[in-house]
């Protein structure tokens, strides 16, 4: 039975078309193709390769070509206008609200961005925790350190706790630790090979 929900932040309570979730990536990519010397097309191809290895882009950069200034990255990636992207949405509230059980945030971005976001939206007080990637020391989804981590702080089993996110990968992480996992796909269009994830 589902006592616990953990959500993701980007693109999962506020809309990918919002395009906030697209200018964190712009921002990310630029970074990235700055830092090693490579154009942006180059930088998203190497990072897309990538991805499943190390998780999160600030992690392949840290462990693959030695960024060692992670406070740097983190605000030259992170929008301080996110009302300049995303629009308030009361009914968001009024779901959250409705939930009959506690909920806290998982993110691989900075608490600083998170709250930004959740006070912009107004549900800041919705939420018991603020997992970010300092948390779980920088290594954020999908590894398992990190859900086993945000479990044990909650007190709850991965079967007890529905996790909700928009990345098809960092979801299979978690199902594959015995959690719930519930994809968020506003266009329809993310590639999942576990069928079980709805």
């Amino acid at each position: 039975m589902i006592s616990y929900i953990l959500f993701d932040l980007d693109n999962t309570l506020y809309p990918e078309s919002s395009m906030l979730g697209a200018e964190l990536s712009r921002r990310i990519n630029k970074y990235a193709a700055d830092f090693i010397g490579v154009s942006e097309e180059e930088a998203l191809r190497l990072r897309e390769s990538e991805k499943k290895q190390y998780g999160t882009t600030m992690r392949w950069l840290v462990q693959r070509y030695g960024l060692s200034d992670l406070h740097h990255y983190i605000e030259a990636v992170h929008p301080v206008n996110v009302g300049d992207f995303i629009s308030k949405d009361g009914e968001l509230r009024v779901f959250l609200d409705s939930l009959p059980v506690p909920r806290s945030i998982l993110t691989n971005s900075p608490a600083s961005h998170a709250r930004r976001v959740l006070r912009h939206l107004e549900i800041e007080d919705c939420f018991e925790h603020v997992f970010d990637l300092n948390y779980s020391s920088f290594r954020g989804k999908p590894h398992r350190e990190t859900y086993e981590m945000v479990l044990e702080e909650i007190g709850r089993a991965a079967a007890e706790v529905m996790f909700v996110d928009d990345v098809p990968t960092y979801l299979q992480g978690y199902r594959e630790i015995g959690g719930v996992a519930v994809l968020v796909d506003e266009f329809g269009n993310k590639q999942i090979s576990d069928p079980s994830i709805r």
